[in-house]
């Protein structure tokens, strides 16, 4: 369908456009509150054109790249099966039927949080002839029909079989009202479907453009046109529906809806929706002026909490409609900062930074500025029917339009009754306080108070004359005025508070309170001290703390932090003191730190002021909000590798080296100023719940092997949903396995067996080692003991061969000396010498000895050379003592030549060759 205008109407279309918008954008209109989604933020398409919700509040959205889902949280999308732009989308029971150039189908989503599509083509009965785009999906009974522009395809989804209902013209559009379908054809005749065949039910020369929708209406049928023409059909017969306004002058309109609360909305070609309601009154008018991302809106719907979606020629946005918050925002800058507000003889009156408006309360007409009053405004009070103006020129008193200086003291911040005393005000100035007081009917200045100088804009009276100021940034003043409030009596500056930007103090239910930093502070005057507020400390806490600034309104205390603002009231049967927070976080509010206002401007409404406007708070409406929290997607997370799906509903049993797990989870709440913070915890890991964010997605890395259970709950405007649960393993590695344990076992107990073995066979081994030691060792000693003896029968062998030596030596002296004297005298003793020297029992004697100390040599010499006679055996055994040739010739009792004889002799008979030596011989054997 193209949204092309024709170049004859393009410049009547332009001038008609800006005419309608110049007469809008006069209007002072406060709006509910709207989001902007642009194709930045959702990265898709530009275009979207159709939308849809399943049960768990999640929306579908038929986008020029795919479908466009989001959960209030993140955005997805997921390209058509073809690659075309999804032209219709329709979930019916959670499955999400969508249509596109030459295919439709259904989505559903898997047990892994993602929609797997289905095509319904293979179930069609032939294939489509021509080209077809699936503009439209209806469901109507246990049917879903996808309308085309020549046909509508019906699928039943108990039988799961399609049938095609043809048509023989060009197909518009189709229409369910109630529980009835009609469809437009091109000769722009309206035709229902009744028992399988077209029944024609309005055919009008009135019709002359294309049907946008058909709504029932009090028994009749409201019919809306393309070209802004609004008919009712009843009986047969069709009339135009008059509104209130002529607000559809030269509007195209290409989407409407009917809401649950019987309003319409119509959305427009150029001119963003008109919100009327049941008799045709405008409502809202909301265009790119007034916040919408784009004037041409292609699709209108209503979600399960009658918030209103608008699908864009560029981009979505978002209209909490039932929204107690409505917001006025001066895009023109005329306004400024409000710093204050009130309510006046039906007039809203706005105190900013460039001056003093006023409109009447309640209507659409522009803010006017009250001449004189340009520049700074404090503050607005209203004194016995009485309304003055504290500003940066003074003090004023302000008539409807007109504002009149009675007093041009530098600066007045804040007016305040002076305790016991009519017609007298006290001026918190610049520098210091003045009064003011009512003389002959006139507001005139009395006096100014002296012995104070301090600037003096946050101010509270007490008992008697106490004033209580506080400086941000000198400190808290106790100050004692005079009975005649002329002079300051004392001053005390505490001591106990330091400087703290932004804090302030107030008076409620007789009672002073200071706010900084570090909490809400009571004072006790019998103490003469103040005392920590355990309760109201909670809301100004050091996380959420932006400013101190307190306000006493209509029997409520309020105050301002990060996230919320929140009042303090009292019962009043038990005058217990309770806690309220309203979820508008600073950002949301835009106003100046510090100077935040509030007020009461009737029954059930407050007034905000921002930096741009005022919100207004309809205290009365409490918004049911959905608390359901959904675990979206589970999924595994390896370096270098994208994200791997897990069974959001089964226990998951990961390997090791899938230890990095994430978890995508939301609450599908779109209300713009709700407050909505997640905390999660993972049992087996750490056991206390993490501190509250906005995350809506987390990473657990490098997990150890060990059982673990995720849990997530949220908190949305201060409640706080029931936690949500996964449950997971994170396996040991392979080498820690009860497997590898058992072969670890295995392995160990026949190392165990080899080491045993090898120890045996090592001990064995050194025992027998040993054991050969030993041996050796007795061995050694019984040969140390042997040759000892050896020795010691060698010592007495050598001293009885000496013995004898000697005393052959003696005898062959004695002889010798004998023969010299007289040979024949002494002829008995010289044969008795001989005798002695040649004594058998001697030889007996070394032979025996000789045998001890060298057993079988004499035996192993007489079986190598039997020939051997005694002599020469005697002869053998004196040389293997190795005696000398001088030492045998006595021995022998021979010459020494015959020693040397008997050798040669010996030599001989032994067989000796020259060259071996007779000795070594011997002593070898």
């Amino acid at each position: 369908m193209s949204l092309q205008l024709k170049k004859s109407d393009l410049l009547l279309r332009v001038m008609s456009v800006f005419l309608c918008l110049f007469s809008i954008t006069i209007l002072s209109q406060e709006l509910p509150p709207i989001q902007n989604f642009i194709p930045k933020n959702y990265n898709a398409g530009n275009q979207n054109w159709m939308i849809s919700q399943d049960s768990k509040n999640r929306m579908f959205i038929a986008n020029n790249e795919g479908l466009l889902t989001y959960n209030g949280s993140k955005w997805k999308l997921y390209p058509s099966p073809n690659k075309t732009i999804i032209r219709s989308v329709k979930v019916v029971n959670d499955v999400i039927y969508t249509g596109s150039f030459m295919e439709f189908g259904f989505w559903k989503t898997n047990d892994f949080g993602n929609l797997k599509y289905t095509s319904l083509l293979p179930k069609l009965p032939k294939k489509m002839s021509r080209e077809e785009y699936f503009w439209r999906i209806v469901d109507y009974d246990n049917w879903i029909i996808f309308q085309s522009n020549s046909n509508m395809y019906i699928y039943d989804t108990t039988t799961k079989k399609i049938s095609v209902f043809k048509i023989e013209v060009e197909l518009y559009r189709i229409y369910k009202v109630n529980n009835q379908l009609y469809y437009q054809l091109m000769n722009n005749a309206i035709y229902t479907i009744n028992q399988g065949v077209s029944k024609l039910v309005v055919s009008s020369d009135l019709i002359k453009t294309l049907v946008i929708n058909i709504f029932k209406q009090d028994d009749k049928l409201l019919i809306i046109t393309e070209s802004s023409n609004i008919f009712e059909f009843d009986k047969g017969k069709l009339t135009p529906w008059k509104l209130s306004e002529n607000v559809l002058k030269d509007i195209t309109i290409y989407s409407a809806i009917k809401l649950k609360d019987n309003s319409f909305v119509f959305g427009t070609i150029s001119n963003g929706i008109l919100h009327i309601d049941p008799k045709g009154k405008l409502l809202h008018h909301i265009n790119r002026t007034s916040g919408l991302s784009n004037n041409t809106v292609l699709s209108l719907f209503e979600d399960a909490n009658q918030n209103l979606w608008i699908g864009l020629d560029n981009g979505i946005d978002l209209v909490n409609l039932k929204s107690p918050i409505t917001i006025y925002n001066d895009k023109n800058g005329k306004l400024g900062t409000v710093y204050c507000s009130i309510v006046y003889k039906n007039y809203l009156y706005l105190g900013t930074n460039q001056g003093l408006f006023y409109k009447k309360n309640n209507s659409t007409e522009l803010f006017r500025i009250i001449s004189n009053t340009e520049g700074q405004v404090w503050s607005l009070v209203d004194y016995k029917e009485q309304l003055f103006c504290g500003h940066n020129s003074g003090v004023f008193i302000v008539n409807k339009s007109k504002a009149q200086l009675i007093s041009s003291v530098n600066g007045v911040w804040d007016l305040k009754t002076l305790p016991k005393v009519e017609d007298e005000l006290l001026l918190g100035t610049y520098n210091g306080l003045v009064t003011i007081h009512k003389k002959n009917g006139e507001w005139k200045l009395k006096n100014r108070i002296k012995g104070f100088d301090v600037s003096s804009r946050s101010l509270e009276f007490t008992t008697g004359n106490t004033l209580w100021v506080n400086h941000e940034y000198k400190g808290l003043y106790k100050l004692t005025l005079d009975e005649n409030f002329e002079n300051v009596k004392t001053i005390v500056l505490d001591t106990v508070f330091s400087k703290t930007n932004n804090s302030s103090i107030a008076l409620f239910n007789n009672e002073l309170f200071y706010a900084s930093k570090k909490g809400v502070f009571k004072y006790k005057s019998k103490k003469n001290e103040f005392i920590k507020d355990t309760l109201l400390s909670r809301i100004i806490s050091n996380g959420d703390y932006v400013s101190g600034k307190l306000i006493n309104d209509d029997k409520k205390l309020w105050s301002f932090s990060k996230n919320n603002i929140a009042y303090m009231s009292l019962n009043q049967l038990t005058n217990a003191k309770k806690i309220n927070s309203i979820p508008i976080s600073s950002s949301l509010r835009k106003g100046m730190i510090g100077f935040e206002n509030i007020t009461k401007i009737d029954k059930d409404s407050y007034l905000l002021g921002t930096s741009n406007g005022y919100l207004k708070i309809n205290n009365s409406i409490l918004l049911e909000t959905n608390l359901n929290i959904q675990i979206d997607n589970v999924f595994k997370k390896n370096f270098g590798k994208p994200l791997v799906y897990l069974n959001r509903f089964e226990y998951n049993t990961l390997k090791n080296a899938d230890n990095t797990i994430g978890f995508d989870f939301s609450v599908t709440n779109y209300n713009k100023f709700s407050s909505l913070q997640f905390q999660y915890k993972l049992n087996g890991l750490f056991e206390k719940w993490s501190s509250w964010s906005n995350k809506t997605s987390i990473f657990f890395e490098n997990l150890k092997p060990n059982e673990y259970t995720f849990s997530v709950r949220a908190k949305l405007d201060g409640n706080i949903t029931k936690s949500k649960e996964h449950k997971f393993k994170i396996k040991k590695p392979w080498y820690l396995s009860i497997t590898a344990l058992g072969v670890y076992v295995l392995m160990f107990i026949l190392i165990g067996y080899f080491i045993n073995k090898i120890l045996k066979w090592y001990y064995s081994k050194e025992n027998k080692h040993k054991e050969l030691t030993n041996n050796q060792l007795v061995m050694e000693m019984s040969n140390d003991k042997l040759n000892q003896e050896i020795d010691n029968k060698n010592r007495e062998l050598a001293i009885s061969t000496m013995s004898l030596v000697r005393k052959n030596k003696v005898l062959s002296s004695i002889k010798k000396e004998l023969m010299i004297i007289d040979k024949t005298k002494y002829s008995e003793a010289i044969s008795l010498i001989d005798k002695s020297l040649n004594s058998k029992k001697d030889w007996k004697f070394f032979e025996r000895a000789f045998n001890n100390a060298d057993k079988d040599f004499l035996t192993k010499l007489k079986k190598m050379h039997s020939n051997l006679t005694p002599n020469d055996l005697r002869f053998s055994a004196f040389l293997r003592l190795n005696l000398s040739s001088k030492e045998l010739a006595p021995l022998l009792n021979i010459s020494y030549r015959s020693v040397e004889i008997k050798r040669y002799r010996l030599r001989k008979k032994l067989n000796l060759a020259h060259e071996t030596s007779l000795i070594e011989y011997i002593l070898n054997i």
